[in-house]
């Protein structure tokens, strides 16, 4: 029953402790003896506790483990425990689960105090915020790990090198100083102390000055160390604004520093590149295996780069071969590890083209053809989402046809969702992403087309955005039946939309047969939330929403708003936001709401609009004014001029609509002489930070969100501002 609660949802772990809590209390099978029923149960106990911890080998490969759940189970047993008159002993593999389910947990309130008061120079000695924290004592500030492994030591438990390394990354080196708290997962473990040391930083200048700290005078940085700079070095740098803390995830948060630093100083914390540090590697004659291997791999600037990886190896020339073969041969892969075998798809699906003649991804999707057999469903999810990320790519640099790259989008979405351990949010957002970046590709040459008129009508995408000039009658959208025929790519397209929406409600409905099998249990609210495998966290919602607008289904957009506030407005979850004074990183929906008014709000009615910011409202989300959603437009990274684009798609073809109604379907005029050009640039170059072209009959508000603008239905004509 726990195989298949570990594989299927690690959450109905929960019921089995309900059941297996008594059952450790009254166990008396022929044990006639107080004594030996006393040991038997402690056994169990332990063997219980043992059991309810994430099991990296049967739960599917890079998933969210629900730490949460294995702790409130647990607990169930750690109380039924204390309320018997001789409460069960906590033996050396009870203590070991226990550290390890807390070690995967975010931080609780405490914990996140403590990060924020880190200063910024190294060691991070705890600044005090208040009064309390300068009276507090030296212990309270420990995270909840740290503080377990205590318990096991005054249990009589003596510390082994692991437990010191675990302890570095929860907060605390073994001289006393603080660390950076690290959230560890099952998939992942440190076995030396210097290793932790350099892990249990902020950013890679940190780590770089722990790694040339060598713990005594005679050791030198092996494999273990060196995987652990690689690993920091490679990390991508935090978002700012996000309001992660230190060690949340697996980030880089830079600190200032010291303004008393000279330049030749500066020079010599700055950490080295990922090639010196691998020159310097190779010269003290490391070869990288293992996890060391695996990240140079994923993160390759090339297929020549990746291979030098692997000819440089330790791994067995078999593999080697297998996979630098310029023909991959089924036989052969076999040989390959099934880890090694994922970095290299890695490789594959981010390496440019060079002068290979067949293109990395096409040479990544026939080895993951050859290599998935039955046996490894478990991974297959994971390795077909490294083929479904790397599909978000140009299609020219794959030498696909717009109709072939449609075709494997929803073939390898198939695939994942069919592949054992199911479907999870980050596999929609990933194909979200690749429906959009396919999509915005087409935008200019359609703005060009829509901002000529006479050549609109021809442009196959139009119909996106535009239904009523192709005749369909359709309120909005892509649909199955949109191309002249099956195979074209518009209808492509509407496919692949369709298996997108239809996998939003899919994961939807199965989280609610979950929650209703889990009943009533202890995990806290927000908690809850973050361990849902439905699109509810804001960042997998936030590129839900917005491929929904670049494929043109607004309507979509507000249902899955709705369902989003309707999730999020349980009054369980309001409550805990209320108490924490904001909202946790994955319930902060400002980018989902600035998206919909930036996008959609123009095209759409303004009762559908009103309820949606009322619905908002009612759960104490923040509305979004003008001036926040023209800042998002401009703070959305390689997104911006997409984003641009298609907001101007969109008030060309509400221009062309409200012309039609009216009308006045007639071309821009085109005959301009130079004279007039150089006009019209010079009028274009003074417009607000849109930077597109006004659409004659439209009113615009300068660089503010738009204040008039045509609607459709039985609004047209009507600006959204009046009521």
């Amino acid at each position: 029953m726990t195989f298949h609660s570990l594989r299927l949802d690690p959450r109905l772990i929960i019921n089995i402790a309900r059941a297996a809590a008594p059952l450790v209390q009254t166990t008396s099978v022929l044990v006639h003896s107080p004594r030996k029923l006393y040991v038997l149960q402690c056994e169990l106990f332990n063997q219980a506790l043992s059991t309810f911890t994430p099991q990296r080998d049967l739960q599917p490969i890079a998933r969210v483990y629900a730490n949460a759940y294995f702790w409130e189970a647990q607990h169930l047993l750690l109380t039924a425990s204390e309320g018997r008159d001789q409460p069960l002993l906590v033996d050396r593999r009870g203590f070991d689960a226990i550290r390890k389910v807390l070690a995967g947990m975010a931080k609780d309130q405490a914990e996140a105090h403590s990060a924020r008061r880190h200063a910024p120079g190294w060691p991070p000695y705890l600044r005090p915020a208040d009064g309390m924290d300068e009276a507090a004592d030296p212990e309270d500030n420990w995270s909840r790990v740290v503080k377990a492994g205590v318990l096991m030591r005054e249990a009589g438990y003596p510390t082994e090198v692991p437990d010191e390394a675990l302890d570095i990354l929860q907060g605390l080196s073994p001289d006393g100083t603080p660390t950076i708290r690290q959230r560890s997962w099952p998939s992942y473990s440190c076995k030396g102390v210097w290793e932790a040391s350099i892990r249990a930083t902020r950013n890679a200048e940190e780590a770089w000055h722990l790694f040339q700290k060598a713990p005594d005078a005679d050791s030198t940085p092996g494999l273990l160390e060196y995987a652990a700079m690689f690993e920091k070095l490679l990390l991508r740098d935090a978002d700012p604004e996000s309001g992660e803390l230190p060690g949340d995830r697996a980030r880089n948060h830079h600190t200032r520093l010291e303004s008393n630093f000279t330049e030749v100083e500066r020079a010599r914390m700055q950490a080295p590149s990922v090639m010196e540090l691998y020159q310097r590697m190779r010269f003290d004659d490391i070869r990288p295996q293992g996890s060391c291997l695996r990240l140079l791999l994923t993160h390759a600037e090339s297929l020549e780069t990746a291979h030098e990886y692997l000819q440089d190896s330790a791994e067995d020339q078999a593999v080697v071969e297998a996979l630098t073969a310029e023909t991959p041969q089924a036989e052969q892969l076999e040989a390959v590890p099934i880890k090694l075998f994922g970095a290299y798809m890695w490789a594959c699906t981010r390496a440019p083209r060079g002068d290979r003649q067949l293109p990395p991804m096409k040479r990544a999707m026939e080895m993951a053809s050859l290599r998935l057999q039955p046996s490894y469903t478990r991974w297959a999810p994971y390795i077909w989402g490294i083929v479904l990320r790397g599909l978000s790519q140009h299609r020219r640099a794959m030498e696909l046809s717009e109709s072939e790259h449609l075709k494997l989008m929803l073939l390898v979405g198939q695939y994942m969702e069919e592949s054992a351990g199911g479907t999870v949010s980050a596999t929609l957002a990933q194909l979200a992403k690749c429906v959009r970046k396919f999509i915005k590709w087409e935008l200019p040459w359609l703005l060009k087309d829509l901002k000529a008129n006479e050549r609109a009508h021809e442009n196959k995408w139009l119909s996106l955005y535009d239904t009523e000039s192709t005749g369909s009658g359709q309120e909005g959208g892509v649909t199955e039946s949109t191309g002249p025929e099956d195979g074209s790519p518009v209808s492509l397209l509407g496919k692949v939309v369709s298996f997108m929406k239809d996998m939003f409600w899919r994961l939807a409905e199965r989280e609610s047969h979950i929650q209703a099998a889990l009943g009533n249990h202890g995990v806290p609210p927000l908690d809850q939330m973050g361990c849902r495998k439905d699109v509810v966290s804001s960042e997998h919602a936030h590129d839900y929403v917005l491929s929904l607008a670049f494929a043109g289904e607004l309507e979509e957009m507000v249902k899955a708003l709705r369902w989003l506030i309707e999730q999020w407005g349980r009054p369980d979850v309001v409550e805990a936001i209320r108490q924490d004074g904001e909202p946790p990183a994955q319930g902060d929906f400002w980018q989902t709401l600035c998206a919909f008014r930036y996008l959609a709000e123009p095209m759409l009615d303004v009762e559908a609009v009103e309820s949606i910011r009322q619905r908002a409202s009612a759960i104490g989300w923040a509305w979004p004014d003008d001036e926040v959603v023209a800042r998002y437009a401009e703070t959305q990274g390689s997104e911006n001029e997409a984003i641009g684009i298609l907001r101007q798609v969109l008030a060309w073809t509400r221009y062309w609509q409200g012309a039609r109604q009216t009308r006045h379907w007639q071309a821009v005029p085109q005959t301009q002489t130079k004279d007039d050009e150089q006009q019209t640039r010079q009028r274009q170059a003074q417009d607000d930070d849109d930077n597109d072209e006004r659409p004659a009959g439209s009113r615009w508000a300068g660089s503010r969100f738009i204040s008039g603008r045509w609607t459709r239905g039985p609004n047209k004509g009507r600006r959204l501002g009046e009521r």
